[in-house]
């Protein structure tokens, strides 16, 4: 082949070698990029006459050699940028083709592959010895270990590193970047978040395959390395990560004594999911039986609760109730527990508690939430305390943490409690009046806007749901044991010992059904109107001082 012809040779997978080979001496994909440009350009510039090259391979990687050589000579990384493997580390490498620069780069990059897969020690020594050209009584001294210590840590390394190339090498994985499937959680935590949520810290995917391999056996750094195919250094960052959590007291995993790692937080898979909400599934047409009948014979009583706003509907006051009556059954299921199935184990109890459960694409997500906030010298009041319930039929207004100060819409509704009369507000914030009445908050009567979600006094709030608890004794006893003995039946089979304590966060996964399914029961039958859209009074409450 005549000079002249050889940029025809160059394609996408000559490029690719190249690079390989230019990413192997610099470790950086900047430097590699312009080294390979470097070459590719010293390629060409050389092809512009017909003289005959018996060997084409062989010329571009002598143009590639002499190339690398000038670029280290011009930046001197041959000590300051660049790792120079030992002669004993190749030595000990399986057999393999390395006649050229190619095959030399790709090797070097899955030995440095199967070194960052090690332990932090093992990968400590290796580095040092190999890499950096350390003895093992300097390596000693600087890991406070015994030399020989750090010996037997480099024979087990080598071997380690030594199977790892030759099983790479033999099912061609060399560099196979790692895809993880998308992971999905359905999850909840309960208390106070201000203390530390660890869900704040496992939001990326790799965070979460980590957790999930460790949700029921401890696992290594090795073995949960091995089954990601992520290397070492990236797992045992991402396990401290997820131990120290936000507050260094509560992570989604722990570590063991024995320095394997286990889910900290009560996590499910789809079966399991399944299987514990069909039992409350199947007892969703008594429990709305018992709750429909209840509100027939006590809806005097709910209305006569001293609200002060000027217009209490039954309507808003159910929905404010909604998720209590929910709860009667699932509350008399943890009653049960721990009274007798449970007896022995000791409830959990923390500042903060997450609970989860894998949810697929397609699934279906039940249940809702309920969330406060509170003000102080605020339109006129000491002390105010904000309470929204949100499920599906109803979009929260707020969640903890919300600044009240910050919400026009609300600070007008807090003002006219007792009657706003339109003809006192400026042009602006009839603006306010006129956005705070399309979200639920006033209505107008004549000149007058009103508060329409419930107010009452806060010292009347002790009992708000007084009525709603004498709901409770009466849900049927054998429904509430047969649950409850299935659910202490699960949580002794599937859940790690230092998390049975966590088992009514278990059967809160298991209960999530029924607040949905009772809210479109009571909407069937005419004692529940939800709001358009979603957004409206119902829901919303408030408590003044």
């Amino acid at each position: 082949m005549k000079r002249i012809e050889l940029p025809e040779m160059i394609d996408a997978d000559l490029i690719d070698r190249i690079y390989r080979y230019c990413y192997a001496r610099t470790s950086c994909s900047h430097e590699a990029e312009s080294l390979c440009s470097d070459i590719l350009y010293a390629v060409v510039k050389s092809c512009h006459d017909d003289r005959e090259v018996t060997n084409p391979i062989g010329y571009f990687w002598s143009v590639a050699r002499n190339v690398y050589a000038d670029y280290c000579k011009k930046r001197r990384i041959q000590t300051e940028n660049t790792v120079v493997v030992s002669d004993e580390l190749w030595e000990m490498m399986p057999d393999m083709d390395t006649d050229d620069a190619a095959s030399d780069a790709q090797l070097l990059s899955s030995i440095y592959r199967q070194i960052s897969n090690l332990s932090q020690a093992y990968r400590k020594v290796m580095i040092g010895y190999y890499l950096d050209g350390k003895s093992t009584a300097r390596l000693a001294w600087e890991l406070s270990i015994k030399e020989t210590t750090v010996r037997q840590r480099l024979f087990s390394a080598r071997n380690d590193v030594k199977k790892g190339v030759t099983k790479m090498e033999g099912t061609r994985m060399i560099n196979k970047p790692t895809a993880l499937q998308e992971m999905r959680w359905a999850e909840w935590g309960t208390g106070n978040p201000l203390d530390g949520d660890p869900r704040e810290v496992c939001k990326r995917q790799m965070s979460k395959h980590i957790v999930w391999l460790c949700r029921k056996q401890p696992k290594t750094a090795r073995e949960i390395s091995d089954e990601l195919g992520v290397p070492m250094t990236y797992v045992e960052e991402e396990l401290e990560i997820q131990v120290y959590g936000t507050n260094g007291r509560y992570g989604m995993l722990r570590k063991t004594d024995a320095g394997k790692y286990i889910a900290n937080c009560i996590l499910l898979d789809e079966k399991e999911i399944a299987a514990l909400q069909k039992l409350y599934i199947d007892c969703i047409p008594v429990i709305s039986d018992t709750v429909i009948r209840y509100i027939a014979e006590n809806k005097e009583k709910y209305c006569a609760f001293p609200y002060i706003n000027r217009n209490p509907t039954l309507n808003l006051i159910l929905w404010q109730q909604i998720s209590s009556m929910a709860d009667a059954f699932s509350d008399c299921v943890i009653s049960r527990l721990k009274k007798k199935d449970l007896a022995d184990v000791q409830p959990s109890e923390r500042p903060f508690t997450v609970y989860c459960y894998k949810s697929g694409a397609e699934a279906v997500h039940w249940g809702g939430g309920w969330d406060g906030v509170e003000a102080s010298d605020i339109c006129g009041y000491k002390h105010i305390i904000l309470n929204n319930i949100y499920i599906g039929r109803i979009q929260p207004h707020f969640h903890c943490g919300y600044n009240v100060s910050n919400d026009a819409k609300l600070r007008m509704a807090i003002r006219a409690v007792y009657g706003l009369p339109v003809s006192e507000l400026t042009e602006d914030e009839r603006e306010i009046a006129a956005k705070s009445i399309e979200c639920g908050y006033l209505y107008r009567e004549k000149d007058v806007l009103y508060t329409k979600f419930l107010v009452n006094k806060e010292q009347d709030s002790h009992a708000l749901f007084d009525t709603t608890e004498l709901l409770y004794p009466l849900m049927p006893a054998e429904a509430v044991n047969e649950v409850a003995g299935k659910i202490a039946e699960f949580v002794r089979q599937n859940v790690p010992k230092h998390l049975i304590g966590d088992y009514r966060f278990v059967n809160n996964l298991a209960s999530m059904p029924v607040l949905d399914t009772l809210v479109e029961a009571l909407i069937d039958q005419k004692i529940l109107t939800p709001p358009e859209n979603g957004i409206g009074a119902e829901g919303i409450w408030m408590s003044v001082m």
